[in-house]
C-alpha cells in the first residue's frame, strides 16, 4: 500500500479509469463500471483498486489499469477521467487523506486540489470517484 501523504504537494497530470464496457461499440461513461482508478502525479502513477475483501482500498504504485476483452462478456476499456471530471491541466495536491469508517476501514481516498476535492470510495465492491467544488 502506497502511503498517500507521499504525493501532498506533487501535481495532478491526468486521472485514468479502467471501465467496464457491455460490449466494444459503448462510447457512454457510467460512473458505475469503474474498475481501478490511475492518478497520473508527476512522473509516477498509483492505481487505486477494490480490495478482495469488497470493502477496502488497495493503493499500489505504477499504472496498473488493463484492457480486457471478455468476448460476449464485455470489454474493459482504459478512459482519460480529466475533461470527463472537468479538471484543468496540472492540478497541485494540497493534501490527500484516507478515509476510514467506523470499523477502522480504509474505504476511499481524498485528494485536495486547487479549486476541488476528488474522493474515490469503494461502495459495497464498486468504485465511485466525485469531483466536489469548494
Amino acid at each position: 500500500m502506497v502511503d498517500v501523504k507521499q504525493i501532498i504537494g506533487k501535481t495532478l497530470k491526468n486521472v485514468m479509469a479502467s471501465i467496464y464496457f457491455v460490449d466494444s461499440y459503448q462510447q457512454e461513461i457510467f460512473m458505475e463500471d469503474i474498475v481501478d482508478i490511475c492518478l497520473i502525479i508527476d512522473d509516477a502513477a498509483i492505481t487505486v483498486s477494490c480490495n478482495e475483501d469488497g470493502e477496502s482500498l488497495d493503493i499500489t504504485a505504477g499504472n496498473c489499469l488493463q484492457k480486457v476483452d471478455m468476448g460476449d462478456y464485455g470489454v474493459i476499456k482504459i478512459k482519460d477521467m480529466f475533461d470527463f471530471l472537468n479538471l484543468k491541466d496540472s492540478i497541485c495536491i494540497y493534501d490527500a487523506r484516507m478515509i476510514i469508517d467506523e470499523n477502522l476501514i480504509k474505504i476511499g481516498l481524498e485528494l485536495s486540489l486547487d479549486t476541488c476535492k476528488i474522493i474515490i470510495k469503494n461502495e459495497g465492491d464498486q468504485m465511485v470517484i466525485r469531483k466536489y467544488d469548494v
